[in-house]
C-alpha cells in the first residue's frame, strides 16, 4: 500500500469520524462565456453545482505578519473538487462567499472564511 493510498484512507476517516460536526457546502461556478466566430453567437458553458460536506475550523495564523490572529478555514476532500479553479462561490447556510485565497496540499483544501 502507497503513502498516497494511507493518506487519503486517513483524510476519509478523519471525515467519517467527524459525524455532525460537518458542515453541507454547495460549490458553484459561473459559466465559461466564449465567442463562436462561425456562427456569430455567445457560448456559455455550465459547471454543475457540487454539493459535499466540509469542515469549518478555527485557528491563530501560521502568517508572521499577522500572528495570532484568528483564522477562521473551511476543509473539503480535495478529490471531491478537482479542480478547484472552476468554481468561483460556495455557499453554506444560505450565505454565499467567493473563493478568495485557499491552500491545496494534495489532499484537502483549506478555503479561507475570514475574508468575509
Amino acid at each position: 500500500m502507497g503513502l498516497e493510498t494511507i493518506v487519503r484512507k486517513g483524510v476519509d476517516q478523519a471525515f467519517k469520524y467527524v459525524g455532525d460536526l460537518k458542515t453541507l457546502v454547495t460549490f458553484r461556478a459561473v459559466g465559461d462565456i466564449s465567442y463562436d466566430h462561425v456562427n456569430r453567437r455567445k457560448v456559455e458553458s455550465n459547471v454543475q453545482p457540487v454539493s459535499l460536506y466540509g469542515i469549518i475550523t478555527n485557528h491563530t495564523s501560521r502568517n508572521p505578519a499577522s500572528m495570532g490572529t484568528m483564522v477562521t478555514t473551511l476543509i473539503v476532500r480535495s478529490w471531491d473538487l478537482r479542480p478547484i479553479d472552476r468554481f468561483d462561490t460556495f455557499e453554506i447556510d444560505g450565505v454565499v462567499r467567493k473563493i478568495s485565497k485557499y491552500i491545496d496540499n494534495g489532499y484537502i483544501y483549506e478555503i479561507d472564511l475570514s475574508g468575509g
